[in-house]
């Protein structure tokens, strides 16, 4: 039997260095994991421009004192040539249009009173200048986006505005669920549907779930044969202590699996084991529902993670009851995330057992407990968050 840690590790270890890619448009990055490093095409902004709608002036003549000017010509956003301005005279001037040869200043159109269809009226200097100098944003060749950014929806803004349509990303790790057991159904099927649900929570994976199979070898190695060909991680729930049926870790050897984890000192999921087989990773967890959840959060998120090349982080709350751990294993129990002066703050659930999924209705974490281990109120724990 394998202590946690050591489990941790093990499946660190054949999760590093996996890496597969692909192209896809910029309008679907959104949630995925850039696989190459993006820098800027040209400087942004690519010219001097208008912040506002308003009126562009040579700031000598509005220091001069000057109120009252002719409007010498329109810039527009679509002009390639902003012009130029005489001394004397102002421009009108729209959001984003190019500020003319000669213009160094703008004021704002609610800043000017118009006299005449041709002459304006200055009310007000402002103290802020609005107007964007060129590269003041970013320049030339300046590194936007790095590779291993989670993406999310503004940069596809600055991938357009750099003139790429598609990009590199890592491809989403592909998932079966395969539920097992004499006694299950469609209707009786709970871990199938419930695992699905709350993988479809990250955008970096796609997931499909398999109809109940039945304690048969025979049926088991046909599709746990398809399932390992076509899929990057292949989950099973039931099947896996030492039950006289429980066939799931021999007909995956069988097929060629190694199993490098076989049973944790764990509470719940101690029959968890760890397979991989070529870059296909198997998970073969419990039957009781709670157990089942439990291992697919610890041990699915982290290589979730790992083969998003995203960081492990341990996160920490402070324990608002006592609590007195087992000699034997590591407990993880359901409990409840909160928060106070800034502080998070966690409280275990009390009579839960791992055959009771209901209990995990009010449950948003685990606290890892470690084994023979007395915790106090106060004291600092580690936490697993469900979601």
């Amino acid at each position: 039997m394998t202590d946690v840690q050591t489990a941790l590790n093990i499946i660190d270890r054949a999760t590093e260095g996996i890496r597969k890619t692909e192209k896809i448009p910029v309008t679907e990055v959104n949630g995925r994991i850039l696989a190459e490093q993006i820098k800027a095409e040209s400087d942004f902004p690519a010219y001097d421009n208008s912040a506002m709608d308003g009126y562009a002036f040579q700031k000598s003549d509005l220091d001069s004192g000057k109120r009252e000017f002719s409007t010498d010509f329109e810039i527009r956003p679509e002009d390639e040539d902003g012009g130029k301005l005489k001394p004397g005279m102002c421009a009108y001037i729209t959001t984003g249009s190019r500020i003319p040869e000669g213009a160094d200043f703008v004021i704002p159109i609610e800043l000017i009173r118009k006299k005449d269809h041709q002459t304006i009226v200055v009310e007000k200097i402002p103290s802020k200048n609005p107007i964007r100098k060129k590269g003041e944003g970013y320049k030339k060749g300046e590194i936007l986006l790095k590779e291993g950014k989670q993406m999310v929806p503004g940069d596809i803004g600055v991938l357009k505005s750099n003139g790429y349509s598609e990009v590199s990303v890592l491809r989403k790790t592909r998932i079966a669920i395969q539920v097992t057991g004499n006694e299950l159904d469609e209707k009786r099927n709970t871990n199938g549907p419930v695992l699905q649900s709350w993988l479809q929570s990250f955008p970096s994976v796609t997931v499909e779930s398999f109809p109940p199979l039945a304690d048969d070898k025979e049926a088991m190695t046909v599709r746990f044969k398809h399932l390992i060909e076509d899929y990057d991680i292949v989950v099973t729930t039931g099947g896996v202590s030492a039950g006289a049926y429980d066939f799931v870790v021999p007909v995956f050897e069988s097929l060629g699996a190694e199993f490098k984890v076989r049973k944790v000192r764990q509470k719940p999921g101690k029959p968890f084991s760890y397979g991989k087989i070529d870059d296909t990773a198997i998970l073969a967890l419990p039957g009781n529902p709670i157990s089942a959840f439990f291992c697919a959060v610890f041990y699915l998120t982290r290589i979730i993670r790992l083969r998003d090349h995203q960081t492990v982080n341990e996160e920490t709350a402070i324990l608002l009851n006592d609590y007195s751990a087992k000699e034997t294993r590591d407990e993880f129990v359901p409990a409840h995330l909160s928060f106070s002066k800034a502080e998070r703050q966690v409280t275990t659930l009390p009579g839960i057992q791992s055959h009771l999924l209901h209990h995990l209705s009010s449950a948003d974490c685990f606290v890892h407990f470690e084994a023979g281990c007395e915790y106090a109120k106060g004291d600092v724990v580690p936490v697993v968050r469900i979601l």
